[in-house]
């Protein structure tokens, strides 16, 4: 590559960020996150589309998540994924729904309870949460928001479960091939089908019971975890030094011989006073850079063992302010 002798000016630089993630020895992701006989550690139980209205919409409507494991799970690792599923099961689109707070730890054979915010309920807290349906959930503990328009009554929808990576973890459906599965107040019940672990039954409807689940929802034994005493392996492929007049890649393989559930970039330049963290697995990031100092940290597994490479820096090549 050229050398450029002009003067450095601030610029925008664009940067491309590809980081290649991996379990198992994998270096992207797959499709599943389990086995066909194994048991995915979260599970969606309930999902209610259609509540008692709080001005012109929905005012509490929900999807209820569960931990069939022995170990405690941060939900930080995850996110929720709203789908648009097609007669196959393919997508039409698809959007993640992150929750406020994100980093909620769900306890062995817990729930989480995601409380759709659509802009007309947002002023209204757990006690009236609980009041809609005579639960005892506390925000922040066994319940968060998720803030999106709803989901919808009359149309085919999936829930699912991602890591931050983008492994599915667990997937329930509702709607499907011209079924009605939604009533007011009424919740859809899910549980686990063996021969396909990562989709969900549905089994149902019942009353809407955010926070608890049924005997036939859930195994009867939670899912022992086994200690995760590997780190994750982060190779930073980012060039140590590069021309201004040239876009450069950020670039970084992470494996785990579990999974990597979630990976964070962390970008400082020359001009940043501290690092800004992404979650994005490909970004592109345009900055007016003399330099770009990277650290990259990854987590795996249940138990949450975090690794952080060192930080490396990228000099831009004659980045001289004239």
């Amino acid at each position: 590559m050229p050398r450029s002798t002009r003067p450095f000016r601030p610029s925008l630089i664009a940067l491309g960020l590809v980081l290649l993630i991996g379990g198992a020895g994998a270096i992207a992701p797959a499709l599943s996150a389990t086995a066909a006989t194994d048991m995915p550690p979260l599970l969606v139980t309930e999902i209610t589309p259609d509540t008692t209205n709080v001005g012109s919409a929905d005012g509490y409507e929900f999807i209820e998540v569960y931990n069939a494991t022995t170990a405690p799970i941060n939900f930080g690792d995850y996110t929720l994924n709203y789908l648009y599923p097609l007669a196959d099961l393919t997508n039409s689109g698809a959007v993640l729904w992150p929750s406020t707070p994100t980093d909620v730890v769900i306890a062995p054979g817990g729930n989480l309870v995601f409380w759709i915010k659509n802009g007309q309920n947002d002023a209204l807290t757990d006690s009236d949460f609980n009041a809609a349906f005579g639960s005892n959930l506390t925000m922040g503990r066994d319940l968060v928001e998720v803030f999106s328009g709803g989901m919808a009554n009359g149309s085919a929808r999936g829930i699912e479960i991602l890591t931050n990576t983008g492994f599915s973890v667990n997937t329930a459906y509702y709607n499907l091939a011209g079924a009605d599965d939604v009533d007011p107040n009424v919740g859809i019940q899910y549980g686990i089908d063996t021969s396909n672990p990562g989709r969900q039954l549905n089994l149902g409807k019942a009353a809407a019971n955010p926070g608890n689940v049924f005997a036939a929802q859930v195994p009867s034994d939670l899912k022992n975890v086994a200690a995760d005493t590997t780190a994750p392996v982060i190779t930073d492929h980012t060039l140590t030094e590069t021309d201004p007049a040239y876009n450069f890649a950020l670039s970084a393989t992470v494996t785990d011989n579990v999974q990597a559930r979630t990976v964070e970039l962390h970008l400082k330049s020359n001009i940043d006073a501290e690092y800004a963290a992404s979650h994005e697995a490909e970004s592109g990031i345009s900055r007016a850079l003399r330099s770009c100092q990277v650290r990259i940290a990854a987590t795996s597994a249940e138990t949450g063992i975090e690794v952080v490479a060192p930080a490396r820096v990228t000099a831009i090549e004659d980045a001289t302010v004239a």
